[in-house]
């Protein structure tokens, strides 16, 4: 690429799933569109990392609504018409929760979860019930209108007067890397309609191969990838208009249309200034809430065993969800609750490698260097009372902090999810796509929507919606520039 002098109709920061979309459905309506990526491959999370003969998923372990009906069986099966290049797995059972009360399959025929709940919390019977048909026979458009303002926790205090059943609801929504009870109620019951409804789903031979389908489709509609590049500032052209970016190398790239599919506090506070934005939005910016990052242990295993019933399994002896979130201080002596994941290079049918995630302070590189190697010793050790021998049968190990998150992504503080999915921050307008500058879109897990942050259904779908409007836009205008 030359120095200066480039011009698309739309520039893309971020080659992530929700960049990679919004691309994909631009250039498909004939526009010429280019990504710009930091990293030497596109995926950001949805990223695989390899060590010796194992290939790890970097932190998208599996994916929702891709069962007919789903947003994402809409967007990559529908619109972009790519079911046969996408080697898709059902998981047997989505998720168990681990409890010292013993486990709990979620993916159950109904009948069957209802009775086995109501085993463990016999008093709570009924309760359950109601609570699960109140979410199976609701739409997401329903659920939202009733749920919207409020957060999980009063939902959970609304249906169960067991303290330790509405703790154990909230064990599965530490997925969000926030408090649970804090989450949004309308996020956290669309995850378990899903769960309950559709179940979970994975890329047969790991994440990075949607990053690399979806790479493969927007280059074949003409897409353009600039990889080992990043922006260091956005250009504006008057008060309300952008220009384009210039590159840390000094390249000067022009766009009719800009969208940000990476951190907003970094686009927002950093590449276009404090200074170009009025003191209310800079205010509001810095009060929001983010995710938290995780630190993850990568097990390759020397042989092959029997895959667990569930992909994921939530290990929460205590149902100290709430404690976990609210003190990091006591991390490096218990790292809390934790996931783990099951899943194989190779086949569905056995595992060899496992990976062990928990929510984790961000800290600092010395913190990280000094207590990485005990951390991810006692969440094998857990791991081990779980399963059992698991620690003689590692071959190769692999830990990722929350710093080498940030490193990879450039999220805030190695924020796994972007903005907390809190009612307050799932307001579509609080920071609006395209009302700070008239052609600067925000997507993805940094964009605040109704629909909640983080999860990739949630990406994609803010993702395609920027990609309409802009193609709206372009048709208002007869197909020409702003």
């Amino acid at each position: 690429m030359s120095k200066n002098g480039s011009r698309y109709d739309a520039v893309i920061i971020g080659a992530g799933v929700g960049g990679l979309i919004c691309g994909c459905y631009l250039a498909k309506n004939g526009m010429k569109v280019l990504i710009i990526e930091k990293n030497s491959s596109a995926g950001g999370y949805c990223s695989n990392i390899k060590k010796n003969s194992f290939n790890f998923n970097l932190t998208t372990f599996s994916l929702g609504s891709l069962g007919e009906g789903g947003v994402l069986n809409k967007i990559l099966f529908g619109d972009l018409n790519l079911k046969n290049r996408l080697p898709i797995g059902k998981d047997r059972s989505s998720t168990t929760i681990v409890t010292e009360d013993g486990s709990f399959d979620f993916g159950l025929e109904y009948d069957t979860a209802l009775g086995k709940l109501g085993k463990i919390f016999p008093d709570q019977s009924n309760a359950v019930r109601s609570f699960f048909k109140s979410i199976v026979c609701s739409d997401p458009a329903e659920l939202y209108l009733k749920y919207k303002d409020s957060s999980f926790g009063k939902v959970l205090d609304q249906s169960f007067s067991n303290e330790r059943l509405r703790k154990f609801f909230t064990i599965p929504c530490g997925n969000y890397g926030y408090s649970p009870r804090k989450i949004s109620a309308f996020s956290a019951l669309i995850y378990y309609k899903n769960l309950i409804l559709d179940g979970s789903y994975h890329i047969i031979g790991g994440a990075e191969k949607l990053a690399g389908v979806l790479s493969d489709e927007f280059k074949r509609m003409g897409g353009i990838i600039l990889f080992h590049a990043q922006v260091a500032k956005i250009l504006i052209k008057t008060g309300d208009h952008i220009e384009g970016v210039v590159l840390k190398d000094g390249t000067k790239i022009e766009a009719a249309y800009l969208v940000a599919c990476c951190d907003a506090r970094e686009v927002l506070l950093k590449l276009i200034g404090k200074d170009k934005l009025n003191n209310q939005i800079v205010k509001l910016i810095k009060a929001l809430k983010i995710s938290s990052s995780a630190f993850i242990v990568y097990l390759g295993l020397k042989k092959e065993v029997d895959a667990c019933k569930a992909r994921n399994v939530w290990f929460c002896t205590k149902y100290d969800t709430e404690e976990i979130f609210s003190d990091y201080a006591k991390y490096s002596k218990d790292p809390g609750y934790m996931l783990i994941n099951f899943s194989s290079s190779a086949k569905d049918e056995l595992t060899d490698q496992v990976s062990v995630c928990s929510s984790a302070p961000f800290m600092t590189l010395r913190y990280w260097e000094e207590n990485k190697e005990s951390l991810a010793q006692k969440l094998i050790e857990k791991t081990d009372s779980l399963l059992g021998n698991l620690s003689r049968n590692i071959d190769t190990q692999l830990v990722t902090t929350p710093i080498d998150l940030y490193d990879h992504t450039l999220n805030y503080r190695g924020a796994m999810r972007g903005w907390a999915s809190t009612p307050k921050q799932s307001k579509s307008r609080l920071i609006p796509q395209a009302a700070l500058f008239k052609n600067l879109f925000l997507a993805g897990q940094w964009a605040t929507h109704e629909f909640g942050q983080g999860s990739i259904p949630a990406t994609s779908f803010s993702a395609h919606r920027v990609a309409t409007t802009i193609l709206k836009k372009r048709e208002q205008f007869g197909g020409s520039d702003l």
